[in-house]
This record gives C-alpha cells, sequence and structure tokens, in this order.
C-alpha cells in the first residue's frame, strides 16, 4: 500500500476519520472488545460494510460485528442520524415532506433538536457530531420538497463545516486507582470538553474540544483536581 493510501480501508479505498477506543467500546459487539485500541478509523462509505478499521494490526470489524445502527450505512428504518437526541432520517423526511412544517436547519432544530445533543462522543459511532451529515439529510429532503430552499442550506452547511474541532491529548501524573480517572474526567468535562477518556494504565487523557483555546482551562482543571497534566499532542478534525 501506498504511504498516501495507508490511512484507507482496504475494502473500499477510501480514507476514513480517526476514531477514538471509548467510542467503539459503546458500538462493538462485546466478545470483539479484547481486538479494540488506538488506531482505528471510521469507514464512511456507504456501501461498504466495514465500520471500523486499523491498517497497522489489520483489524477490520464489518457490521454484523457492530451492535449499533450506522445510519449512513443503512438501506432501511430506522437510520439515526443524530444519536444523541434520537432523531433518525425518517424523522426528518416527515416533517419536511409529510408534515410541512420545516424549511431550513434551524426548523428541524426546533422541531426535533436534532444537532444539539453533548455525547456524540460515545452515543454516535463515528465519534464525531452529526451536524455535518445532518445538514446533508436536510439538504436531500428539501431539495425534494422545494428546490428553491436547498441554496439556503447548503450555505448553512458551509458554515457548519467551518466549525474547527481539536483532540487533545495529555499525559497525566497522579492517577492510582479507578476514582482518579473518573475525577480527571469529570473535571476535563466541566473545563469544557466535549467527551474525555482517561487510561489510568496508560497514563493519558484524551479531550476532545471545539476551541483550541480551551487548553489552558482543562490543564488548570486537572491541576484542580490534584493531578498535574503535560499536553503531549492536539489533533485538529
Amino acid at each position: 500500500m501506498k504511504e498516501e493510501d495507508a490511512g484507507a480501508c482496504r475494502e473500499c479505498g477510501q480514507i476514513g476519520t480517526k476514531v477514538l477506543r471509548v467510542t467503539m467500546g459503546v458500538h462493538v459487539k462485546e466478545e470483539h472488545w479484547p481486538m479494540l485500541g488506538q488506531g482505528f478509523r471510521f469507514c464512511w462509505t456507504p456501501d461498504c460494510d466495514v465500520v471500523y478499521y486499523n491498517n497497522a494490526s489489520g483489524v477490520y470489524f464489518h457490521r454484523d460485528e457492530i451492535k449499533s445502527r450506522i445510519g449512513i450505512k443503512e438501506t432501511t428504518p430506522p437510520r439515526p442520524v443524530c444519536y444523541c437526541m434520537n432523531v433518525t432520517e425518517e424523522r426528518i423526511a416527515e416533517e419536511i415532506l409529510e408534515k410541512k412544517c420545516c424549511s431550513s436547519l434551524e426548523d428541524i432544530k426546533s422541531y426535533t433538536r436534532a444537532g444539539e445533543g453533548k455525547w456524540c462522543l460515545t452515543t454516535n459511532p463515528t465519534g464525531r457530531c452529526c451536524r455535518e451529515y445532518l445538514v446533508k439529510v436536510i439538504d436531500k429532503y428539501l431539495a425534494q420538497a422545494n428546490a428553491g430552499l436547498a441554496g439556503e442550506l447548503r450555505q448553512m452547511g458551509e458554515d457548519l463545516e467551518k466549525v474547527e474541532n481539536y483532540r487533545i491529548t495529555m499525559e497525566i501524573s497522579g492517577l492510582t486507582c479507578a476514582g482518579c480517572v473518573g475525577s480527571v474526567a469529570a473535571a476535563l468535562e466541566e473545563a469544557g470538553a466535549r467527551g474525555a477518556e482517561v487510561s489510568l494504565e496508560e497514563g493519558r487523557a484524551v479531550a476532545v474540544v471545539r476551541e483550541k483555546k480551551l487548553v489552558n482551562r482543562l490543564l488548570k482543571a486537572v491541576e484542580d483536581a490534584g493531578y498535574k497534566a503535560i499536553v503531549t499532542d492536539i489533533e485538529k478534525f
């Protein structure tokens, strides 16, 4: 495999997005948990049977090894879109095509609360906020209902794509038990992290934030909780 293709799914050839072990742990069937680890990616190709893969270890998880419905890959109802608020593609289609109560992204959010959840890191199999995919789903049904409204939604989609997220990896000193892990995770989330994974064994924490400037707040939160944190990596996604 060429170096530039190292992150590509070997079954469809598309490069997936990185996903954390804490996300996979919620969606992969329990019998496969021993195979979980770092370095996995989520495959976004709708007609590809792969959900998670790691080319370094050669481990591939297919749909029959996943206990959750993968909305983007489903061809029959229900097709989840917003996992936090339990909103399906069918619900969005009903609001736009049948009830005719929605003509914009804001309308859909108002009626269904789609895209307003805060637990995407664990509820969504992709480990990411649904809003980017949500815009595409809404755009599809708005185009069916009224082609003239599609342009407005596309602009909203472009605005949403400008939102930047950062995955902050920190080395944590002072972790001695599961209680410490819980304390650090709680401190990070209270400081603004959208999700936090803390490993006692690795002495490490991974937090997801929307603004890079929150890094100092995260470090102070860990310190105030009685531990010491050093940032080892910042990844924009």
